[in-house]
């Protein structure tokens, strides 16, 4: 699984759906069925470092498959890489998915319910 860094950036959730709204705020005004005493739930937010998701052992590995897939047995072992050569195509992979593959997504940890009180909903704010 790819490293992460760390953000601190909250997220909430009210419909066990997904985690999209930034603040309380944002969700109260998102949920206008929401009330005094339901649960809603907060999370922090954790960008995924996307290079980890490729690497130089997936790459080789798909050519030696693809090789034998068309060629048999005497594709088996091939390609064999020397370290230098994968840690080269591993620098290649993270910079080529660092500059085109943007992820607007992240993993959300350390979950708490939270019960919305009446201070909540008087102080929503509409944007």
């Amino acid at each position: 699984m790819p490293e992460e860094n760390t953000s601190r950036e909250e997220t909430w959730l009210a419909d066990n759906e997904m985690f999209n709204c930034d603040s309380l705020n944002e969700l109260l005004n998102e949920n206008d069925e929401l009330a005094v005493g339901d649960s809603v739930w907060k999370g922090e937010k954790f960008t995924v470092n996307i290079t980890g998701y490729v690497d130089a052992g997936d790459v080789i590995e798909m050519l030696g498959e693809r090789a034998y897939d068309d060629v048999g047995e005497v594709a088996e072992d091939w390609p064999d890489v020397s370290a230098d050569a994968r840690l080269e195509l591993d620098a290649v992979l993270a910079a080529w998915a660092s500059k085109h593959c943007n992820a607007t997504f992240y993993r959300v940890r350390n979950v708490v319910e939270y019960t919305l009180t009446a201070e909540d909903l008087a102080e929503q704010v509409t944007p």
